[in-house]
């Protein structure tokens, strides 16, 4: 398949979906009982670290620990929903996240914006503690408090987002100098997505959905399976009345710790909210393509606590881990303990985790982590963190813990009404190996001198020894009625061995509305220098209900 008749396919395919797409969002809607109205806030990425996200939004803003917030790429009604965040912790104007479900990109100075009730952003702005509200649509917003009842939920809702997409990708890998050593590839990807969130259903059940149906051809059909099915979630929860009991059953991820993940299985917490203690069993979802699989069962018991008012708030979890694969993957014994205290606008987070080794009774510390930050004056923050880590290798028995690594930073940031950036210094100090420093920074605008236009970006420069490494992200936006252009470039130039790679990046889109509620995506990248470059195409119909 040439990649101009897998890009023509495509169109017809994502043509032939527009009504599929309106149907199953017709379909739902008669089932929805009320929308659920929601305000997009500004979450810039201010830090990157593993699966933690470090945002520039925080409980000022309207965000709260815990929640699960719908993401997206733009704050206008047609903007493309991206995921969904979980808030792991949060101050006044900071948090941390982890994505879940489905995974999508995010860098250092990313502009995101967060679904949040609209009721509860609209308390915050009378109050004079929230800058702006930034647009309104009805969506998946956060999770329900914890231990609400039937009447505090109201009525039956259901609601999301059903969209068909269309990628075509196409690489050519170069071998050294000679012009013809080269290998040309193809791959055009058809998609449909489905996320929903059902809540006050029938005997007080909760639902949350996230799937992806994908059909991927490629020129030399070296992509298998051809038709993937992924399914990011699929939880079904209750919390009783009667007694402090909550249940989370199907594929879910776990909200009272950070140590056990996703599961495909049955969670029982008891407990008011101060207070709870519970267990789950089930399997791990396979990590190649997020499958069911009954090769890896695993349990877990937990302990949280969450206490505090307005000034003071301290919240945890003690976590157990048992994890024993029947494929001839590593055993894995670990216990976590987690921590998060806030004192005015200052908060300190601490993160602990400690493994048995599998070949015998040793236990080794394989994660402590302490992060925090400290409101100044005029919205400028400082903050600061240190890890100390040692890789898990999971694949087999046999393999050791990785060598122990170190890291610490320490930063200053401002995000104000109309913009904002950050500036920070991280030191690397592997057990093995040479040490490395990385300088970053990342700033947005979101009004300038013409109307609809926002600038923004972020750099960073690493090095290590001889080997260092420079980044540039430049980024545009422009709202022109309900429709919106995005533009950005990328720079990457690295020498490693004293070998120098340039590489470039470009990516544009363009969303326009189509009427009947539904939107269409147009996105094209290029990617040129060094050994490999690209071209991509994408496009995308959704509709929200």
């Amino acid at each position: 398949m040439t990649g101009s008749r897998g890009f023509s396919a495509g169109f017809l395919y994502a043509a032939s979906l527009a009504g599929v797409v309106g149907g199953v969002a017709g379909g739902a809607r008669a089932l929805t009982a009320q929308e659920v109205p929601e305000a997009r806030v500004l979450a810039v990425v201010d830090y990157v670290a593993g699966s933690d996200l470090y945002l520039a939004v925080g409980t000022d803003h309207g965000v709260r620990p815990s929640d699960t917030v719908s993401v997206y790429d733009g704050e206008e009604e047609g903007a493309l929903r991206l995921g969904f965040f979980l808030i792991v912790s949060a101050t006044s104007r900071r948090s941390v996240a982890n994505i879940l479900g489905e995974p999508f990109p995010v860098e250092r100075g990313s502009q995101l914006y967060v679904g949040l009730p609209l009721d509860r952003v609209r308390e915050i702005s009378e109050a004079d503690t929230l800058s702006e509200v930034l647009g309104t649509e009805a969506g998946a917003g956060p999770g329900v408090a914890r231990g609400a009842s039937d009447a505090e939920r109201g009525p039956t809702i259901f609601h999301g987002r059903v969209s068909a997409d269309y990628e075509s990708f196409r690489t050519v890998t170069r071998w050294g100098e000679d012009a013809q050593a080269e290998s040309a590839r193809t791959f055009s990807t058809p998609t449909f997505r489905l996320q929903a969130q059902g809540r006050n259903l029938p005997g007080g059940f909760s639902l949350g959905t996230g799937i992806r149906v994908s059909h991927r051809m490629s020129s030399d059909s070296i992509v298998q399976p051809v038709t993937s099915t992924r399914i990011y979630q699929l939880d079904l929860e209750k919390r009783f009345q009667q007694v402090p009991l909550e249940l989370h059953l199907g594929r879910f991820y776990s909200p009272f710790d950070d140590l056990s993940g996703f599961w495909d299985g049955l969670l029982l917490r008891v407990g008011p909210d101060a207070l709870g203690a519970g267990v789950a069993v089930g399997f791990e979802p396979r990590w190649s393509n997020e499958g069911f699989g009954s090769d890896r069962p695993k349990m877990s018991g937990f302990l949280d606590f969450d206490v505090g008012g307005e000034t003071l708030d301290y919240s945890g979890s003690l976590t157990f881990l048992g994890i024993r694969p029947r494929d001839g993957l590593r055993d894995r014994t670990a216990v976590g303990l987690s921590q998060r205290v806030r004192v005015g606008r200052a908060w300190l987070r601490q993160r602990l985790e400690v493994d048995r080794d599998p070949s015998g009774s040793e236990w080794n510390l394989t994660r402590i982590q302490l992060e925090g930050s400290l409101a100044l004056v005029g919205g400028v923050e400082a903050f600061g963190g240190w890890r100390r880590w040692r890789y898990v290798p999971l694949w087999t028995q046999d393999a050791p813990l990785g060598p122990l690594e170190n890291r610490g930073r320490i930063g200053l940031s401002y995000w104000g009404r109309v913009g904002g950036g950050s500036v920070d210094l991280s030191l690397d100090r592997p057990e093995e190996g040479e040490g490395g420093r990385t300088l970053s920074g990342s700033f947005y605008l979101t009004r300038t001198f013409l109307p609809g236009l926002g600038v923004g970006g972020s750099a960073s420069h690493w090095s290590r020894g001889e080997d260092v490494s420079l980044f540039l992200a430049p980024e545009v936006r422009l709202s022109v009625g309900r429709a919106a252009l995005r533009g950005a470039y990328r720079f990457y130039r690295t020498t490693i061995r004293s070998e120098e790679i340039t590489t470039h990046f470009g990516d544009a889109s363009l969303t326009i509305p189509m009427g009947g509620g539904a939107y269409l995506r147009l996105q094209g990248s290029t990617q040129w220098g060094g050994d490999l470059s690209s071209n991509r195409l994408f496009a995308s119909i959704w509709k929200g209900f």
